[in-house]
């Protein structure tokens, strides 16, 4: 595999990141009114939109500059596979694990997660 080239700075995906967090902690706590379980299906749904995320940004970001053109496009379809994958590990996980999964709480925390991410890169692209 080539070289990562250091020239160009990395993406601040770190900052990125921050702004999910903290509304999944804050949607967490917020399902305590309704029970311990829909607190921890809010919490297990975030982490399955957050992880896969870190793992996508991780392997995204590894190569910069013109030159590592085709790497990039390269690791972008593998980095895409492996989120999708990580993903869905993660929800059977969960079914087959977590027997009180409350699934309603479950996706809210996945859906929400998802959507402030999507809001938090396209204001940092701002």
């Amino acid at each position: 595999m080539a070289q990562a080239k250091r020239s160009i700075p990395a993406p601040k995906w770190t900052a990125l990141l921050l702004l999910p967090s903290a509304t999944s902690l804050l949607l967490t706590a917020l399902s305590l009114m309704w029970s311990v379980d829909a607190a921890l299906s809010v919490a297990i749904g975030a982490l399955t939109a957050l992880l896969p995320t870190v793992y996508f940004a991780f392997k995204m970001f590894r190569y910069r500059g013109a030159s590592m053109a085709n790497v990039i496009v390269q690791e972008f379809y593998r980095a895409e596979s492996g989120k999708f994958v990580l993903t869905a590990v993660m929800f059977a996980l969960t079914f087959a694990v977590y027997k009180n999964v409350v699934v309603w709480a479950l996706f809210i925390g996945f859906v929400t997660t998802m959507v402030t991410t999507w809001l938090a890169a396209h204001r940092t692209a701002k």
